[in-house]
């Protein structure tokens, strides 16, 4: 399955001055499959070091971490030769010995000619134990699978390829179809051994059991992260923040008997987990958009789309096949995949949170759904289901700020409105990729 972070991968390869390479992400994202295939698609050799298979790994690196001799025992270990002009030495599960991720830097010290690249999950934890200096190493993030992403895996190349030159601006053939997939990618979401299962099986129930258990997996990690919160407030936050999709999150919905520091220190911990992000109310739009945003105010997203729709119970089979993407489950998906699709392509070289704008004042409010940087400047983006529904939230923000461009997400083609340009859902990336 192809990923787009491997052009990423393929720039780190090939720089001058390359340092270690750190790729977070979730759980289950992906992370270990995308090395492993960029290794022996462009190295001659990949050495994978596993520190959850290989227990007498963590042995090499718990006395001096002098990379000469690190690589030797590396290579007795392993039985096989690291060669830096042809080898890319892969630390997968690094949080098991975060040893391991505090030798990084030197690797970049004594031994810069050698590829490497970690990877593993609840990185941010581990990071924060071994204390990796700044500058010492580089950073990736990966997602789930972008809609761009999902179509390749279908092996829907050829709309694909049309999709990232243009986009339909009538309701043909390509326009209903690629309407179709986005509503199939709300089902199976992009959590790659959930598609992998869907191409072999065809089987949505099969997915969804499977979408259930990846859930569990994360539940089971809890206890990893947070040993001094309760553990039934964790499930709790869990369970209610999916249903709250697309509204500001006022603690006393999620447990109104729960102290609000403990629900707090959860949704930041499952953030950090990359288990979900907040979406920031910015008060003002002007770049950088985290100046102006607040922590007390904010809108969250899951990690992915399929796993939401999986948690809250949503019954397709009662949903009618033409259904407007919008309507689903009261917005609440199409608000998911909006924010899905801006994490995928403008948080991978860093993190960068999501933002949207929200005005409250005495008899008026006002909210965007999404801000993104587009053509150097902040751009609004709204999720409607109606070219002739209101747009006064939208209307005010123009006239307010003025923004070069404001953008409408919708099941309707490509068109220009008044000053709005309406986006179909699934023409998202390449407004995206514009961006990156």
């Amino acid at each position: 399955m192809y990923r787009n972070i491997e052009q990423k991968l393929k720039v780190w390869k090939e720089s001058e001055r390359r340092k270690p390479l750190i790729l977070k992400g979730a759980r289950q994202v992906g992370k270990s499959y995308t090395v492993e295939k960029f290794g022996r698609e462009n190295f001659q050799n990949c050495v994978i070091a596993n520190f959850e298979k290989q227990k007498m790994l963590a042995d090499i690196f718990s006395g001096d971490l002098h990379i000469p001799a690190i690589l030797q025992r590396l290579e007795v270990l392993l039985n096989t030769r690291i060669d830096p002009a042809r080898t890319l030495l892969f630390f997968d599960e690094i949080q098991k010995c975060p040893r391991a991720i505090t030798a990084l830097r030197y690797f970049w010290e004594e031994r810069p000619d050698i590829a490497v690249i970690a990877a593993g999950s609840l990185l941010d934890f581990s990071i924060e134990e071994a204390g990796v200096p700044v500058g010492r190493v580089t950073y990736l993030y990966m997602h789930p699978f972008s809609f761009h992403e999902f179509l390749l895996a279908l092996g829907e190349n050829m709309l694909a390829e049309k999709l990232a030159v243009s986009l339909p601006e009538e309701e043909d053939v390509v326009h209903f179809k690629s309407l179709s997939l986005v509503k199939k990618y709300f089902q199976v979401g992009g959590m790659p051994e959930a598609i992998d299962l869907y191409l072999k099986t065809g089987s949505l129930k099969e997915v969804g059991e499977l979408q259930l258990s990846l859930v569990e997996t994360y539940r089971q990690d809890f206890t990893k992260y947070a040993s001094k919160i309760p553990y039934d407030i964790m499930l709790t936050v869990l369970e209610k923040l999916p249903q709250l999709i697309g509204t500001q999150i006022k603690y006393s919905h999620i447990d109104k008997d729960a102290r609000t520091t403990l629900i707090k220190q959860v949704i930041l911990l499952l953030e950090r987990a990359q288990v979900l992000y907040r979406v920031r109310a910015a008060r003002v739009p002007s770049l950088p958009l985290g100046v102006t945003s607040t922590e007390k105010v904010f809108k969250a997203i899951l990690l992915d789309i399929g796993l939401l729709q999986a948690l809250c119970g949503v019954d397709w089979g009662k949903i009618p096949e033409k259904e407007d993407p919008m309507n689903i489950y009261n917005g609440a998906l199409a608000e998911q995949f909006v924010g899905q699709e801006i994490m995928a392509y403008t948080s991978i070289s860093h993190f960068q949170p999501l933002y949207y704008w929200k005005r409250e004042e005495r008899g008026s409010s006002a909210e965007i759904d999404y801000l993104v940087e587009h053509d150097g400047a902040v751009a609004p983006v709204e999720v409607k289901s109606d070219k002739a529904g209101r747009l006064r939230s939208l209307h005010l923000f123009n006239e307010k700020f003025h923004p070069k461009k404001s953008f409408i997400v919708s099941s309707h083609p490509q068109a220009r409105l008044e000053s709005f340009q309406w986006i179909p859902f699934y023409g998202l990336g390449r407004l995206l990729q514009t961006r990156v």
